[in-house]
């Protein structure tokens, strides 16, 4: 289980937290606001996918297996928050802007390919979709303004996606997890006053969608009642908490 655990977290962790790296105009310190990695949509959805590789081994890739399917939405969300971060400003979107357009679609996308039992009818995929694009245009221009807070959040969302999909006996996408409850965790400490990073909306909407996913997994796959189906939902969309901070009132 260690060993499992090492690589299944600790790994892809570290590729996802270099994903976060790379660019880097992000890390300077001669910007006079705040640059969001255009890879961390992809450093989310890396992150996911090598974990849940690393558990299940080449045949995730089949897609035999609906749960498998994660790897669809991890895959969308990767794309979608790289255009989201080339499209520009979050804070002086308008309605139909490309920030927007991205911001709404891809939960949309990436939940609608998601199949899961209970999940099944396009009602239900539309439902869990259209809240998660809510969520994430909720949660984009404060994540600009709080990106500590953002990340953080995040963080513990995972962490606490990740307990609860262990106590349900699903440690493999409990793996994926709490790798990405790794990566938010090094986001949010990586933010400093003194360069221009930031995780970004691009990071947040990412988050926001995998968070749902797992949602959606845990709900369909668990036996009985043991996490009740609210408190899924409730930890999913818990980064929207970030809307109290007085920082990112001020971005409202």
């Amino acid at each position: 289980m260690i060993d499992l655990a090492l690589h299944a977290m600790l790994l892809p962790a570290a590729v996802g937290v270099c994903a976060l790296l790379l660019p880097r105009a992000a890390w300077s310190v001669e910007a006079r606001r705040s640059e969001s990695p255009w890879t961390a949509g992809i450093a989310v959805a890396v992150t996911g996918v090598l974990a849940l590789w690393a558990s299940e081994g080449n045949t995730l890739f089949d897609l035999s297996e609906r749960w498998q399917r994660l790897i669809l939405t991890a895959g969308v969300a990767g794309v979608g928050g790289t255009m989201l971060a080339r499209c520009g400003e979050i804070e002086r979107a308008r309605v139909m802007s490309c920030a927007t357009l991205a911001v709404t679609l891809t939960p949309l996308v990436g939940l609608g390919l998601l199949r899961m039992p209970m999940h099944d009818t396009l009602g239900h995929r539309l439902s869990i979709g259209v809240s998660a694009a809510l969520a994430s245009l909720i949660i984009a221009r404060p994540s600009v303004r709080a990106p500590r807070w953002t990340a953080l959040l995040v963080a513990l969302a995972f962490a606490a996606t990740a307990g609860m999909l262990l106590s349900v006996g699903s440690s493999k996408v409990a793996f994926a997890a709490g790798a990405l409850a790794l990566v938010a965790s090094t986001a949010a400490l990586l933010v400093d006053r003194r360069t221009a990073f930031s995780p970004g909306p691009a990071f947040a909407m990412a988050s926001i969608t995998m968070l749902a996913a797992f949602a959606v997994y845990g709900v369909a796959y668990q036996e009985g009642d043991s996490v009740p189906t609210i408190a899924w939902w409730f930890v999913a969309f818990s980064p929207l908490a970030v809307i109290a901070s007085p920082t990112a009132r001020r971005a409202m």
